[in-house]
C-alpha cells in the first residue's frame, strides 16, 4: 500500500497508523512523501514497524507526476494508492483481497466510504445508492456512474499489478480530474468491482484541491469521455455534467469576487449555459448561477 502525501505530516501519520492496524498479515505501507518541506520524515521516523517504509521525492513532483511515479514503483501483485487525509478501516485490505479471490477477470476493486465533514462523521456514504457489490465490465457504464456522481473514491481501490504496468494518469484526459479517466480506463484491462460496504473514512475539507472547480479540466474530461465511450454530445448525462460545471464555475468566481455580473466572462459563461440547458430550464439556471 502506497500513501501519497504532500505537506500534511499530522494527517499522514493518522493514515499510516490506520493502515498498519489492518487485520491482514501480508502487506507493506510505503509513504511517498512529495512535500516541499522536511516536516514529515521526523514525525514518521518514530514508527517502529517492519512493514513501514518511507520514500522522499526530491525534488517534489507535480501531483499527477507523483501518482505516476508511484505506479512505476509497484512491485507487488496487488497495490493501493491511498490519500494522506483519509483513514482506512481495519478490515479494508482483507475484504478487498478476498473479493479478488472470488471474482475472475477483475483488475480493481474499490469500496464505498464513510464521509467525514468538519471532523464529524456524516450519515451518508460516498455512494448512498450502492446497496450491493457492483461488477462493471463496460467503459461507457463506468463513465455513466462517474457522470452521475456514483463512482467510489479514488483512494479506495485495490489493483492488480498489471494496472501499474499498462496504465498511467494523463493530464490530457481531464487535468486534475484525470483520476476519473484512469478508473474508466481500467475496463480496458478487465472488470472493476465497486464494494457496497464502506471500508474507509473519506475526509472532506476546504484545503482539498477538489474543493476548487477547474472549468477547463472538467471540459477536458468530458471530451475524453466522448472520444472513448458510446456517449454523444447531446446525451442527458453529458449535458447534466456540462451544465453542472458551468453552474459551479459561475458560483465560485462570483463568490470569490473574480467575476462581475454583466462582465464579458459572465456573459460568455451564460451563453454556454444557454447552449447546453433546455430553454424551459434556463430561468432556473440563471437563478442557480447567482
Amino acid at each position: 500500500m502506497f500513501i501519497a502525501t504532500h505537506n500534511r505530516p499530522t494527517l499522514v501519520l493518522r493514515a499510516v497508523q490506520s493502515a498498519l492496524n489492518q487485520d491482514f498479515d501480508s502487506f507493506e505501507v510505503i509513504v511517498s512523501d512529495n512535500s516541499t518541506n522536511d516536516e514529515t520524515k521526523p514525525l514518521l521516523s518514530k514508527i517502529q514497524d517492519s512493514r513501514f517504509h518511507y520514500k522522499k521525492r526530491t525534488p517534489p513532483l507535480a501531483p499527477i507526476e507523483h501518482l505516476n511515479a508511484i505506479l512505476k514503483d509497484v512491485t507487488a501483485e496487488y497495490f493501493m494508492i491511498f490519500h494522506d487525509d483519509d483513514v482506512i478501516h481495519p478490515n479494508m485490505i482483507r475484504t478487498l483481497y478476498s473479493k479478488f479471490c472470488n471474482e475472475v477477470g477483475v483488475v480493481a476493486i474499490g469500496s464505498n466510504a464513510k464521509v467525514v465533514k468538519r471532523g464529524r462523521l456524516r450519515r451518508e456514504n460516498s455512494n448512498n445508492k450502492l446497496k450491493q457489490d457492483l461488477i462493471i465490465k463496460n467503459r461507457s457504464y463506468l463513465a455513466k456512474l462517474y457522470l452521475n456522481d456514483l463512482i467510489v473514491p479514488f483512494p479506495s481501490y485495490l489493483y492488480r499489478k498489471k494496472v501499474a504496468v499498462e496504465l498511467s494518469l494523463n493530464p490530457d484526459h481531464g487535468g486534475k480530474y484525470c483520476d476519473a479517466a484512469f478508473i474508466i480506463n481500467l475496463t480496458s484491462l478487465g472488470a472493476v468491482v465497486f464494494c457496497a460496504t464502506p471500508l474507509m473514512d473519506s475526509y472532506k475539507h476546504p484545503s482539498q484541491d477538489s474543493f476548487t472547480n477547474n472549468f477547463t479540466d472538467r471540459s477536458k474530461l468530458i471530451n475524453y469521455i466522448l472520444k472513448t465511450t458510446d456517449y454523444e454530445r447531446k446525451d442527458k448525462d453529458i449535458l447534466k455534467y456540462r451544465v453542472g460545471n458551468i453552474y459551479t464555475e459561475l458560483k465560485q468566481d462570483i463568490l470569490k469576487g473574480n467575476l462581475l455580473i454583466g462582465s464579458k466572462r459572465y456573459m460568455k459563461l451564460m451563453m454556454i449555459l444557454l447552449k447546453y440547458t433546455p430553454i424551459n430550464n434556463f430561468p432556473k439556471a440563471i437563478i442557480i448561477s447567482l
